[in-house]
């Protein structure tokens, strides 16, 4: 059996694991929280919106792009 742990493959595994470090302890110091309320009212909107349109294509005949 061959170790993967070789000069190519063990320099992946070295990154991997500095990138999932960081992944898994990311600073939040000073981060403001994302306006829940505003980008949910947006989101509804949006898919409101969405209906909307796709209802008047299919009444026009018109395929949606």
């Amino acid at each position: 059996m061959r170790s993967c742990d070789d000069e190519c493959v063990g320099a992946l595994l070295d990154d991997l694991d500095t990138i999932g470090d960081a992944v898994l302890s990311p600073n939040l110091t000073g981060v403001s929280s994302a306006p829940y309320g505003i980008l949910s009212s947006l989101e509804n909107t949006t898919k409101h919106f969405q209906r909307y349109l796709l209802n008047e294509n299919a009444k026009s005949g018109r395929n949606p792009a």
